[in-house]
């Protein structure tokens, strides 16, 4: 890091300084959701990322600003439950409503044993893909092991085709 010596020491040209944010540009960094279950997760991280940046995080208008950001589905859960003020008990609201209430093991459990039976082959890859995709929402630093997985399962349940 690049300093220099003063009179009071070392000093750094560099120096950590608060981001202040405006409500328009706050309100551009957040995502819109409308009630999809498999957006969930990006919209919950993409409103924490957002909300890491500002240094009032309690601030009504904030608040505003992404409960505006909501559409459909996800404005009728909040609708019907009153009193949801703060972003913990937006995000709380919409797991409850729209989230993945399977464990872990349940998810790899029905990745591994989904067979393609009386479906396209579009129609598997896309089950397998969304069971994938749901399990890496639920662990992601096991991304790389579920891909892996889930390419295996596809594969093997195709062997019939490949041989």
């Amino acid at each position: 890091m690049a300093t220099e010596k003063g009179a009071q020491g070392e000093k750094s040209f560099i120096e950590a300084k608060p981001v202040t944010t405006d409500f328009a540009t706050f309100s551009k960094l957040l995502p819109s959701y409308d009630g999809n279950k498999r957006t969930l997760a990006f919209y919950i991280e993409g409103v924490e990322n957002a909300l890491h940046i500002l240094t009032n995080k309690e601030d009504p208008c904030i608040m505003c600003l992404i409960r505006n950001k909501l559409t459909g589905k996800a404005v009728e859960a909040l609708s019907q439950s009153p009193g949801t003020r703060t972003w913990t008990d937006i995000k709380d609201t919409l797991l409850r409503k729209f989230g993945e209430f399977r464990s872990e093991l349940q998810l790899v459990q029905e990745l591994t044993q989904t067979n393609w039976e009386n479906s396209s082959l579009d129609a598997f890859g896309d089950k397998i893909q969304n069971l994938m995709t749901t399990l890496i929402s639920k662990n992601p630093e096991k991304s790389a092991y579920y891909k892996q997985m889930a390419l295996a399962t596809f594969l093997d349940r195709l062997n019939p085709i490949t041989r």
